[in-house]
């Protein structure tokens, strides 16, 4: 008798019968015989029919085996479970594991021709029920056996996947785009500088290495060019003032020269007066007024 040395990961993808229906299966073997054989391969590792080795060890008789010649051991595996009694979702999950241990999927696709290879007469949702397993696999493969257990229906576990699949396709997509932004205002800060010699000249002046990148240079000198229109603008300002202040100085003293002229004729007239008439005038004012207005007087020769 051919030596059982384990069982296939392949066919561990694929669950077992529940327990009544492995009981109904043995009493199948008991009254009609094992009509398949178990498939090893050359190893002795158990390929096919690991439902009615169970049920042969729980009648205690010894099963009957064949060995596998072929060298796709995965493809034998999907091909034997291919029309097996199990949920289509389910029997997708376990295909789609299979398939990948065998290396049919990357970079989120399945290999070229795999899908086309199964043909299911019962369901033909299956292709899209292996894509939706794939979708699962690359992004919540913790959720697979839960789908092959059939605890987890296999379209839920694949919008759940889906969902986070486009959300992180968005995250991609909006990182390429500020990357693509970031070197675009990289490359607008490097023409700045190669269309404006100031700018250049000021650039050049900086010590190797000051920027990280030219954006940053970019809003370095846009910063001290404001501060140099700034204290242009201020400088500019205080000379305005300034020449506003002499132009209102100047105002100030021809308003009050406009003043002396009548005063000084008054002066002449007061002069040509009898000493008692002004005497009478200058009685009108205060002693401090008075004092300063005769030594002004004595200043001024009408």
């Amino acid at each position: 008798m051919t030596q059982i040395n384990g069982v296939s990961e392949h066919a561990n993808f694929y669950p077992m019968l529940r327990e009544e229906a492995l009981a109904e299966l043995a009493a199948d073997i008991q009254a009609n015989g094992q009509r398949d054989p178990i498939t090893v391969n050359k190893d002795g590792v158990l390929l096919d029919g690991r439902n009615r080795l169970a049920a042969c060890k729980k009648l205690g008789i010894d099963p009957l085996i064949e060995v596998y010649e072929g060298d796709d051991e995965g493809a034998f595996v999907r091909s034997s479970n291919e029309r097996r009694h199990q949920p289509t979702g389910s029997r997708a999950m376990s295909t789609a594991l299979s398939l990948v241990k065998d290396g049919k999927r990357k970079n989120g696709r399945w290999a070229y021709g795999t899908a086309s290879n199964f043909k299911d007469p019962k369901d033909s949702t299956f292709r899209l029920n292996l894509s939706w397993a794939g979708t699962v696999l690359d992004e919540l493969p913790e959720l697979a056996q839960q789908v092959v257990d059939g605890a987890t229906a296999l379209d839920d576990a694949y919008k759940q996947a889906k969902a986070k699949r486009d959300s992180r396709e968005a995250e991609e997509r909006a990182r390429i785009e500020e990357a693509r932004d970031e070197q675009a205002r990289e490359d607008k800060a490097g023409c700045y500088f190669d269309n404006h010699s100031e700018a250049q000249e000021w650039l050049n002046s900086k010590p190797q290495g000051t920027f990280e990148t030219m954006r940053g240079a970019y809003a370095a000198y846009m910063e001290h060019d404001r501060e140099a229109r700034r204290a242009e603008q201020q400088k500019r300002e205080a000379e305005r003032r300034e020449k506003q202040d002499l132009e209102d100085r100047r105002k100030r003293i021809a308003a009050r020269l406009s003043q002396l002229a009548p005063a000084i004729r008054e002066l002449r007239t007061l002069k040509q007066q009898p000493v008692a008439e002004r005497e009478a005038v200058l009685s009108y004012m205060s002693d401090f007024v008075r004092a300063e207005f005769e030594e002004i007087e004595g200043e001024i020769k009408c």
